[in-house]
């Protein structure tokens, strides 16, 4: 649900544009001035323009909607949702996502009846320490740790957009119109997240077939 970045949460006096003077400027933990234009010209700095320079990223938000107070601007993405799911045959699995943490990654965690898999994106890259999935077998109580190896190929999604656009050309070579996944479990997963929006919106459960018979 969006909660609180509302305008009734908005700091006293705040403007619509961080840039415009906001008395909140030095105490904001979400002021655009302090997040664009510090030392970091990385992600996710660099989406807001091709000038990475200081004049440049000063510009872009004094203009563009990266600038816009958080609390005062037409967001209605949520801030902080968990969604509950359970699929055939009696599994489960919830997605928690919250604004609130000073991760941008994301984490997993596979319960099953044999086992237990861990990992945590935000370790997996080129200069972290971990690059590993922990598989715990309970029958055993032994824990396997797998390393990733991103053959250099690191970059968006801690390697997923470099696999993937690998993978469909790897796919397109051989003529193979499935892939690892197909494109109706594709349009599914999209689905989900639809479902998802939907059932946050409409205050109740929602079945797939619904969102198939769209």
């Amino acid at each position: 649900m969006l909660s609180y970045f509302r305008e009734e949460n908005a700091p006293k006096d705040a403007p619509s544009r961080c840039t415009d003077g906001c008395p909140a400027s030095d105490t904001c933990p979400f002021s655009a001035e302090r997040f664009y234009l510090g030392e970091n010209t990385g992600w996710p700095v660099s989406v807001i323009s091709t000038d990475l320079s200081l004049e440049g990223r000063r510009k872009a938000i004094e203009e563009g909607p990266y600038g816009r107070c958080v609390f005062h601007c037409d967001n209605n993405v949520v801030d902080h949702q968990v969604t509950i799911l359970e699929f055939e045959g009696g599994a489960t699995a919830t997605l928690t996502m919250c604004a609130f943490t000073p991760d941008t990654s994301r984490s997993i965690e596979v319960m099953g009846t044999k086992g237990y898999i861990k990992a945590d994106m935000s370790k997996i890259g080129e200069d972290s320490k971990e690059n590993r999935i922990y598989i715990n077998n309970f029958l055993t109580g032994e824990t396997r740790i797998v390393t990733v190896n991103d053959h250099g190929l690191m970059n968006g999604h801690e390697g997923a957009d470099v696999q993937l656009t690998l993978g469909f050309i790897d796919q397109a070579e051989r003529g193979d119109l499935d892939g690892r996944t197909s494109v109706k479990q594709s349009v599914e997963s999209h689905l989900m997240s639809l479902a998802a929006e939907k059932s946050r919106l409409e205050h109740r459960r929602v079945d797939m077939k619904e969102m198939w018979n769209c």
